[in-house]
């Protein structure tokens, strides 16, 4: 396993040479990995959530802007063996970067973020930005257990109406995915717009049409 340190420049290029990022430059770069913050953990607060994602947008804007204009430049990455704790490093070009991100996460890892994600991938491809592309919503866990009602019991939550919820969805990526596996004796019930839903064990009639008058405020 191979954890990223930081990014680390070579200062100006030497005449003929092939151009290399300072640090100072390479230091605003998204690391391997980072721009899964885009679209940080729904139970995370949300100060920490903010924080995350506006660094994550902040890196993955500099990485567009670099990627437009000088895609062939060197970057060096710095890693720390996590076996090991040996520490070595690893040069790209710019273009190479952002194609390690469009990677993990892809445009897909972080629907909430796919406006930034595509603008990314259109740089990569030397095209324009893409428009009219949406981000799908992500609801956050504090924002379904206050709009469901929901009381925490142990590894569950219950209704207002007696459904034992048993698992929250917070995008429509979670709720397609749930729809099409489904668990026995468990029903997954979604927002109207299905951003947003609840797997439910063994729901009757009444729980079920609370629980979806509730979902009916999400979105």
């Amino acid at each position: 396993m191979l954890a990223a340190l930081t990014l680390i420049g070579c200062g100006g290029a030497a005449a003929g040479a092939q151009e290399h990022l300072t640090a100072k430059e390479a230091a605003k770069l998204p690391r391997d990995g980072e721009l899964w913050g885009l679209c940080p953990v729904p139970d995370a607060p949300q100060d920490f959530r903010d924080r995350v994602a506006k660094k994550a947008r902040q890196r993955a804007h500099a990485l567009i802007r670099e990627v437009r204009r000088r895609p062939h430049a060197l970057v060096t990455m710095e890693y720390e063996d996590s076996h090991t704790g040996e520490p070595f490093t690893e040069t790209t070009t710019v273009k190479e970067l952002a194609e390690m991100h469009l990677k993990n996460p892809g445009v897909s890892g972080v629907p909430c973020a796919r406006r930034i994600m595509s603008e990314l991938k259109a740089a990569v491809a030397g095209k324009p930005a893409p428009k009219g592309v949406k981000n799908d919503k992500l609801h956050t866990y504090d924002e379904l257990v206050r709009k469901l009602h929901l009381r925490k019991d142990g590894a569950v939550f219950w209704s207002p109406d007696g459904c034992q919820v048993q698992n929250l969805y917070f995008d429509r990526g979670e709720v397609k995915l749930a729809r099409e596996e489904p668990i026995a004796n468990n029903v997954v019930v979604a927002s109207p717009d299905r951003s947003a839903g609840v797997e439910i064990f063994k729901p009757d009639a009444r729980c079920l049409q609370g629980i979806k008058e509730d979902l009916k405020t999400i979105g």
